[in-house]
């Protein structure tokens, strides 16, 4: 059986499951393996790890802005020079 034929296989029997935490659970699994697959695809530093989990916490304080937000502030600068 080729990947793609396996995967047409998976994606046909989950089209026939209801039990949404059972699906739920299949969401889990598939996005730990993404997320494996994104550190191999694209391997970090320790420094950039640090930035991410710096960037992480901001997000969670509210120190960010909004990208309509940033788009006018850059506009507003632009327009200044």
């Amino acid at each position: 059986m080729s990947t793609a034929e396996l995967k047409k296989k998976l994606i046909d029997k989950i089209n026939q499951i209801h039990d949404f935490s059972f699906l739920e659970a299949i969401d889990t699994i598939l996005n730990t393996k993404a997320a494996e697959s994104s550190e191999d695809l694209f391997p970090l530093t320790s420094e950039q790890k640090e930035s991410i989990r710096i960037g992480k916490e901001q997000i969670k304080t509210g120190e960010y802005k909004e990208h309509q937000q940033l788009m006018n502030d850059v506009r507003g600068w632009l327009k200044s020079k």
